[in-house]
Order: C-alpha cells, then sequence, then structure tokens
C-alpha cells in the first residue's frame, strides 16, 4: 500500500494530497528514511511525522483495504514514539 493511502486511511491526515504535500516537505519518513508519495509500505515499517511541535512515530501492525473510523486504528498502528521539538531544532 502507498504510503500517501495509508496517513488518509487511518487519518493521520485529512487528504491524500496533504499527505503528498508533507512527503515532499520531509515531513514524513518511512524506516527513517525521506520517502515518496508513492512508497509502499508494510507491516512492521515504522512512519515518523513532523508537527509543528511534536515528532510522532507509529509502527504499522495492518494494512487497511479502505478507510476506517478513526477508533479502529489502533487495529492498525501503534504509537512507539511522542517527542516534543525544540522549536530551533531542524528535522
Amino acid at each position: 500500500m502507498r504510503v500517501d493511502l495509508f496517513l488518509k486511511y487511518c487519518h493521520l491526515t485529512k487528504r491524500r494530497n496533504e499527505a503528498k504535500r508533507e512527503i515532499e516537505n520531509e515531513e514524513i519518513r518511512v524506516n527513517g528514511k525521506v520517502c515518496k508519495p508513492a512508497t509502499k509500505i508494510k507491516v512492521g515499517d515504522e512512519i515518523e511525522i513532523d508537527f509543528d511541535k511534536t515528532t510522532i512515530k507509529f509502527k504499522v501492525i495492518s494494512l487497511p483495504q479502505h478507510p476506517i473510523k478513526r477508533h479502529e486504528q489502533d487495529r492498525y498502528l501503534i504509537l512507539v514514539e511522542k517527542r516534543q521539538r525544540d522549536i530551533f531544532e531542524s528535522n
């Protein structure tokens, strides 16, 4: 499954285009590496997302076949790490 589609299906981004833009801005990484929107993800991969002041890392535990409900997220990913970033820290 494409990483941009996974992010949309699991409600980590609102729209697929938003996921693409964040990936192109290197705000989203797969297994610690900069990726492309079409990067294929699989069970066991780790997705790291940089928000304004927070970095969140998830581990993929299952791949959804369609958009899921927000309360079903724990079936598809688990939180590995959440950390506050210093405002002067670069990605």
